[in-house]
């Protein structure tokens, strides 16, 4: 079948959400049965703009609404939108098979990423790898959202099985959350813990120079990245993160680098100039998760157009069309996730390439993964 009929079909999933895989996850092999079922599903691109439309898992002081699940994304991600109350507080845990993302939106957190721990307002970022102690609490006197993603997925399964206990009993008991979450590979910490992720965070990582000249070369790179060590991340702000400025005098900065996930994924975030706009174009080797950081951005994702609210979701499965742009005369602000990393390898290269006439930046991205839709620019 040829690109650009898998892009067709892609695009006409569009939130055709699937009814959740009817399989009860008992023990910790159960749930590896679970990933390879969902590994054999089709994924399933979803555009939501307020967080009421997704499945409301709360519980205690956590407001917690999943956007995302394994069931339509093939088990690769899961992603909920939490607004946690004040004097939330959990364990420290750690993942032992998925890999953590957060982002802090609005009010303020203490968080604890291996042997760190900040208090983190809007514009802070975690990156939890496998294997590293994380914990969340809210000390302040407000709530605070935060968006959390993993990959692959599953904390979806544990948090929908979490809350349904909570629902039935409002104090289950420490030794009972312990043997549920067991099951799918998240380790509550009695008492200290130290992993030896936990003394690399925000350590430097090995950089492994690259520029693509063709699809197969830059698969080959990342099959080089994924033998690299992920490095566990905890920054304040975005301008903490690496630069990586495509358009002139536009803060853009990625939060998550392929040097520092062994090239599992790439988290960029940019401020959008009024009348910017990206072409049409879907990905054959990679997932893309947009995530609104203001009002008023424009996307598209399949034939679907809206112009987001803050905190509106997008997830662009591989061959699924997706584009976005910023209408409004002021600028606005966006997340963007990929799966597995390299969109800031391309990017970081635009600025050393002439691209000025629309076959030269058709070739160009080519050799990065994209086929460009439309090439001329929406308005």
């Amino acid at each position: 079948m040829v690109l650009i009929d898998l892009n067709d079909l892609t695009d006409a999933r569009l939130n055709h959400r699937q009814e959740p895989l009817a399989f009860a996850v008992q023990t910790h092999s159960d749930f590896v049965r679970l990933k390879e079922f969902w590994a054999e599903r089709l994924m399933v691109p979803v555009l939501i703009q307020d967080r009421s439309e997704g499945l409301d898992v709360s519980f205690g002081g956590r407001d917690s609404r999943l956007l995302l699940t394994g069931d339509d994304s093939a088990g690769r991600y899961c992603i909920e939108d939490v607004i946690y109350a004040p004097g939330w507080d959990f364990p420290a845990y750690h993942m032992t098979e998925a890999d953590e993302n957060w982002l802090v939106v609005d009010g303020e957190v203490e968080i604890t990423v291996g042997n760190c721990t900040e208090t983190c307002q809007a514009g802070a970022f975690a990156f939890i790898p496998r294997e590293t102690t994380c914990r969340l609490r809210n000390t302040s006197s407000a709530p605070a959202r935060l968006f959390q993603w993993s990959s692959p997925a599953g904390f979806d399964r544990a948090i929908q099985e979490l809350a349904e206990v909570h629902r039935n009993d409002a104090d289950p008991g420490s030794a009972t959350i312990d043997r549920l979450l067991a099951k799918y590979g998240i380790v509550i910490h009695d008492g200290d813990v130290s992993l030896p992720n936990d003394q690399r965070v925000n350590a430097q990582p090995g950089h492994i120079p690259f520029d693509s000249d063709s699809l197969e070369s830059y698969m080959r790179f990342r099959e080089a990245w994924a033998a690299q060590p992920m490095i566990p991340k905890l920054v304040s702000k975005p301008s903490e993160g690496t630069p990586f400025d495509v358009l002139a005098d536009t803060p853009s900065w990625c939060y998550l680098t392929g040097d520092e996930s062994a090239g599992r994924s790439m988290v960029g975030v940019a401020e959008l100039p009024p009348g910017t706009f990206v072409p049409a174009h879907y990905q054959p080797t990679e997932e893309e998760l947009f995530i609104a950081l203001d009002d008023g951005l424009w996307w598209r994702i399949g034939s679907a157009e809206v112009t987001t609210k803050k905190g509106a979701v997008a997830f662009a499965p591989r061959n699924g069309t997706h584009q976005f742009g910023n209408p409004k005369d002021s600028p606005a602000w966006m997340v963007t996730i990929n799966s597995p990393a390299g969109h800031e390898r391309a990017l970081a290269n635009v600025r050393d390439k002439d691209l000025s006439s629309p076959e030269q930046y058709v070739e160009f991205f080519t050799k990065w993964g994209w086929v460009i839709r439309v090439p001329e620019s929406a308005s």
